[in-house]
């Protein structure tokens, strides 16, 4: 058994990284994850995390080499910690014990506080040769929802909207305005394919009309979220008529009908404080990643408390006459970290970094 230099094992993590996204929104709550064993250089096998409830992808990458015999002089890569408890499936840790494998090389420690170290620890105190990567910083990146998820006990949020060049997001009169262009629609439907679900107040669902929906970029339709405390929004808008799920927020009804689950929060004070409910939507609802496409008044209460995690402005080179409601107002000093142009439009960015705080 030999580990491989630093560049060699940089090569094998980024290759972790490539076969976890494959398991995209499909992992829910759980993170994204892929696995490679090697020996001598070669790949003998592949796997990754396919599904919520799945197998996880270090013993699909086990079960893909075809010499089982040579596990015991194999070196295992991993973007994140082997578990090392029962849930779905049972422990990485004990079938990677099993396999005989002496050395593994992970990507950075699992957040989970049932996990965090312990599994790393489980294979050190059975003679495995554990390998901590020194930056953790990708392997970080690639599962921001799941580590959001675990440490704030809340979905990974997404602040997202369209402005004109004079700064104005929509209508007072509620007609329907196309602000940006065609590369940055696609651009939007991507953000879509991306996280869980979508979410817009009440007035947004009644004014526009929106879908909600995936119809210029591939992949399954975010489950979308109205909040509706007052049961405003009628049956036959938009949001109800695209295949995938739909959460309505209420202040007293909490039921199943078919895709549609209105879901009435327990403490009260989730009116009011943004983090109260997004701390319920992922306890209760499950909800791992929001993308917040509201109007004005939603995005202001995310803004003005601080709680997401990306904000994402699309900047039109254009003016709208019957644009007349303004874009959410940002803090003086406030400074976006990244400027991209698309099109005929400018996208401004500004992240969370705190999750590098490991």
């Amino acid at each position: 058994m030999s580990i491989e230099t630093s560049a060699t094992q940089d090569l094998y993590l980024r290759r972790c990284i490539e076969l976890a996204l494959r398991g995209g929104t499909h992992t829910t709550l759980n993170p994204m994850v892929g696995a490679v064993v090697v020996y001598q250089n070669q790949i003998l096998g592949e796997g990754w995390h396919q599904q919520f409830g799945g197998n996880h992808a270090e013993l699909n990458a086990i079960n893909a080499v075809q010499d089982q015999s040579l596990l015991p002089v194999s070196t295992l890569y991993v973007n994140l910690e082997p578990c090392n408890i029962q849930g779905k499936t049972p422990p990485c840790t004990d079938l990677i014990l099993r396999s005989g494998i002496p050395a593994v090389v992970i990507g950075c420690s699992d957040p989970n506080p049932l996990v965090s170290g312990k599994g790393i620890k489980m294979l050190m105190d059975h003679g495995v040769n554990v390998t901590m990567t020194s930056d953790s910083r990708p392997f970080v990146d690639l599962n921001k929802i799941f580590f959001t998820n675990q440490r704030y006990k809340r979905p990974y949020i997404v602040l997202k909207w369209a402005e004109t060049a004079n700064g104005f997001i929509g209508s007072k009169k509620g007609q329907r305005l196309i602000i940006s262009g065609t590369d940055a629609l696609r651009y939007v439907h991507y953000l879509r394919s991306r996280y869980h679900a979508i979410m817009i107040g009440k007035n947004t669902a009644m004014r526009d009309d929106p879908y909600l929906n995936l119809r210029h970029y591939y992949g399954q339709n975010p489950t979308r979220i109205v909040l509706d405390i007052d049961h405003a929004v009628t049956s036959d808008k938009n949001v109800f008529r695209s295949s995938g799920n739909v959460l309505i927020i209420n202040k007293d009804r909490n039921e199943t009908e078919g895709p549609v689950r209105w879901f009435a929060p327990d403490n009260p004070e989730a009116f009011l404080n943004v983090t109260v409910l997004m701390q319920e939507l992922y306890t209760r609802a499950g909800v791992a990643s929001i993308l917040v496409e509201g109007g004005r008044f939603l995005l202001q209460q995310f803004i003005n408390q601080g709680i997401y995690d990306e904000l994402i402005v699309i900047r039109s080179d254009k003016i709208i006459l019957e644009a007349d409601i303004s874009a959410p107002l940002l803090m003086n000093n406030f400074k976006f970290d990244r400027i991209k142009p698309l099109g005929s439009d400018t996208i401004f960015f500004k992240f969370n970094h705190k999750l590098y705080d490991l």
